[in-house]
């Protein structure tokens, strides 16, 4: 009975388990169950029940991801912090403002009353294929903050693949669990898990970041 409910949550593949449950619906209605990478946003690959699959993006009506596999690396605190729930507001687009070098192209909405609202990229260098070559990667995160009087709920999550500068390598997924193999993402299992740690420690750095300039008074400078 065990082993018969270990086989029904991973598929064993080449020797490492399949454990994702992201489903791609075409729209000819298809329906594909697995693991999801978007490669050059012009095809879609999945690991479907141990078999590689590869579909045009063009063909695909929805993706609807696990978030499960990315329970890692989201954050939600809230903070109290001294101060009108406008005050804080005013505060956060400065803070905001700082963090991201082009905060006017990463902010998607910025409102008193609904808070704000950033998409972002976390930006990870991995020394891949035995360090010959160091290949970028942008993992997409959504950062939220809403305010109250006197506290703010900050929210990191729908963190995404890691979209490589070099398309000779392959997305690799936000998540603890190593899916692949070297022709899968391009990266051994060690390099993925160093990259899964700088990345933690990315969105990491951004939530004490915000955090420490929250609690500081906001210092104005008016020397022309």
């Amino acid at each position: 009975m065990k082993m018969k409910k270990l086989f029904l949550i991973a598929i064993v593949f080449s020797g490492m388990l399949i454990q994702a449950q992201d489903t791609v619906t075409m729209k000819n209605g298809k329906l594909y169950i697995g693991k999801v990478q978007v490669i050059s946003g012009k095809n879609v690959q999945i690991i479907d029940g141990g078999r590689l699959t590869q579909v045009p993006s063009k063909k695909v009506k929805k993706i609807k991801y696990d978030n499960s596999l990315h329970k890692n690396y989201e954050w939600e605190e809230v903070v109290q912090v001294n101060g009108s729930k406008k005050d804080l507001y005013e505060k956060a687009q400065f803070i905001i403002a700082d963090i991201y070098v082009s905060a006017n192209s990463v902010v998607q909405s910025s409102n008193e009353n609904s808070g704000i609202i950033v998409k972002a990229k976390a930006r990870v260098s991995l020394s891949v294929n035995w360090g010959m070559h160091v290949v970028k990667y942008y993992f997409p995160y959504t950062l939220k903050v809403v305010f109250k009087d006197n506290k703010y709920k900050l929210t990191i999550d729908n963190v995404g693949f890691g979209d490589p500068t070099d398309h000779r390598w392959a997305n690799i997924p936000a998540t603890d669990m190593y899916d692949g193999d070297v022709w899968t993402y391009g990266v051994t299992r060690n390099q993925h898990a160093e990259a899964m740690r700088m990345l933690k420690r990315k969105l990491s750095a951004v939530v004490s970041v915000f955090r420490t300039d929250m609690q500081q008074e906001l210092s104005v400078n008016n020397d022309w």
